[in-house]
């Protein structure tokens, strides 16, 4: 538009200046020299974007209307900068949905996320308890161990009072005519192991008579006199019983029968009694019966040595080894 207006303009101002020039020559040809200024708009023609001007569709000084083009500019780098930015844009909403994607599974592990969550916390808690639990059970722990120490302590003390007078004893018993060495000479560790040893011993000494025993009230040659033996426990054992019956008061008025039925008891008892004890009397002089008394016999001895050597290791059983201090230290070890 604004192209044209100067093309116009100009037009106006020559057609003026040749009509002046026509009036002051005439028909005269020679030419006329002036000086002068022509003003004009000058405008200035330029792409929106900058570029190589592949073709120019119009020549100096030739008119033009809006809209009319110039010239083209060369596209190649355009397009390839255009498909960039569209495989860009692709690109960015590819992403779009991935992201939109990934917001979506995100949501939906939401409600198992909370769940986990409050599940840890559920742990945390019972966990936290546990831990209360063995800290009051460890604290329980040390306050028996002491609760341990004290009876143990106490118990050895105890021990240890007790012995005192027989310890003093031993100093003043006198010199045994079997022993060469005093009382004092040996150890109480020593003596108790002597006297477990003994134990062993007699226990040994046991069980072989024992197997002996065993082998003698096997034998068929025996079953006789086996037989008077239990006839005569037998016998033994119902007058005990009735005796024991007889003696004892019956608070009854008018108890004449009852006096005479226990009295008949004793009676029977009594006669059964004499009887087995004269069958077994008879038996006593027959090799038999020899065997089967050395065999009682051996028997009853090793079985009273046994005894005696348990009773000799208990009396020494005093002072840090009673059973009452090695009771204590045991409840001490579990506690």
């Amino acid at each position: 538009m604004n192209g044209k207006r100067v093309l116009f303009i100009i037009l106006i101002l020559l057609a003026l200046l040749l009509t002046a020039c026509d009036q002051i020559a005439g028909d005269d040809t020679e030419a006329i020299t002036a000086a002068g200024v022509v003003e004009a708009t000058q405008v200035t023609v330029a792409p929106a974007l900058s570029g190589r001007a592949a073709e120019i569709f119009v020549a100096k000084g030739d008119e033009v209307a809006v809209g009319d083009p110039l010239f083209r500019i060369e596209d190649e780098s355009l397009t390839a900068q255009r498909n960039q930015a569209v495989a860009a844009l692709e690109a960015a909403e590819a992403g779009l949905e991935t992201a939109r994607a990934g917001v979506t599974a995100v949501a939906a592990t939401m409600p198992a996320a909370d769940a986990n969550i409050e599940a840890a916390e559920s742990s945390v808690v019972v966990a936290e308890t546990a831990v209360a639990a063995a800290q009051a059970a460890l604290e329980s722990a040390f306050a028996n161990v002491e609760i341990a120490q004290v009876q143990y302590d106490a118990e050895l003390a105890n021990a240890r009072l007790t012995e005192q007078p027989n310890r003093a004893i031993s100093w003043e018993e006198p010199l045994s005519d079997e022993f060469s060495t005093p009382p004092w000479y040996f150890q109480h560790e020593e003596t108790l192991a002597a006297a477990e040893a003994e134990v062993e011993s007699a226990r040994n000494a046991l069980e072989t008579e024992q197997a002996n025993f065993d082998a003698v009230m096997s034998d068929a040659r025996f079953d006789d006199f086996r037989a008077a033996e239990t006839r005569l426990a037998e016998a033994q054992a119902s007058f005990l019983v009735a005796q024991d019956l007889r003696d004892r008061e019956i608070a009854q008025e008018n108890d004449e029968e009852i006096d005479s039925y226990v009295q008949s008891l004793y009676d029977s008892a009594l006669a059964e009694l004499d009887a087995a004890q004269l069958n077994y009397d008879q038996l006593l002089s027959s090799s038999v019966a020899s065997d089967v008394l050395e065999a009682r016999g051996r028997l009853a001895t090793a079985t009273e040595r046994y005894e005696l050597a348990l009773d000799r290791v208990t009396g020494l059983m005093t002072g840090a080894e009673s059973f009452a201090v090695q009771a204590a230290g045991a409840a001490l070890r579990l506690a």
